[in-house]
This record gives structure tokens, sequence and C-alpha cells, in this order.
């Protein structure tokens, strides 16, 4: 992981400033036994344009656990918030999250060099209906190896 910035004071203050805003859901994922086993974010949602960011990203279950978080997370973005398009970013050398991203139908839409981390990053937007494209494979995947949990 990259370093932090602003101690670990300025990240509580971030974080209680996030109970205020109206623009985002931070979410925590759980095993049927309440087991926590990640967390991620929708922000900067606009309701108007019907946009969000996906990111925040810590997923700690094993690789079948974490598709369905991200299966789950796509479809509440998408179904529940009615957004049409979510932009994430993802450094360059994160293959795991650029696999992920293309694996919901991302198409890598930038790239900008991010300073404070002396790294590139890559925008990925998602569409519906690149989402859609892909949705009924991600399902199947989830649904046949979590039968043999």
């Amino acid at each position: 992981m990259h370093a932090l910035s602003g101690g670990i004071e300025a990240q509580k203050s971030w974080l209680r400033s996030q109970i205020e805003t109206t623009d985002s859901f931070f979410l925590i994922a759980c095993d049927l036994a309440g087991n926590p086993l990640g967390t991620y974010a929708i922000y900067e949602i606009d309701q108007e344009k019907r946009t969000g960011e996906i990111g925040r990203a810590l997923l700690l279950g094993n690789p079948l656990q974490n598709l369905e978080i991200i299966y789950l997370v796509h479809e509440f973005a998408f179904f529940n918030l009615g957004l049409e398009v979510i932009y994430t970013d993802v450094f360059e050398g994160n293959t795991a999250a650029i696999g992920v991203n293309r694996q919901v139908g991302g198409i890598e839409i930038e790239r900008t060099h991010n300073a404070e981390f002396d790294m590139e990053n890559i925008r990925f937007r998602i569409s519906k209906g690149n989402y859609l494209e892909k949705r009924e494979k991600i399902k199947q995947l989830v649904d046949r190896f979590g039968k043999r949990e």
C-alpha cells in the first residue's frame, strides 16, 4: 500500500466529516456470520448527471467473497442509486484492481501522474450498459463457486 498523508488525526477528521455528506456511501462488507470482509465507497455522486465514483476498497475475503462484494457494490450503484456511469481510479501497478475494472466493463479513459505518490493513475469509466454485458457472467461465477463453500 502507498503511504497515507496527513496523519491519523487528519484521517479521523475526514471520517467524521463523511457522516454529514449526502453524496457518498461508505460500505462495510461482512460474511453471513457478521465477520468483516472489507470496505468500499461510492462517492462524488451527482444525481443530476447520474454519475459517481467507486473506490476506497480494502478487500480481505477470499477471491470468491471479494468478487461477490464487487458484484454487490456495482448492483447497488447502478440499480439502487440509479447511476448510469461509475468512474474509478487505480494506480498503474495495481494489476488486480485493473483486472477487476475490466471484468465489470470498465474502459480506460485517462492516465495522469499522481505527484503525491509519484505513480501513474488510470481512470476507468464503467457505464451501466457495459456492466450489464458482464453482469450475468459475474453472477454465475459467484453462484456456481459459492455453492462449494
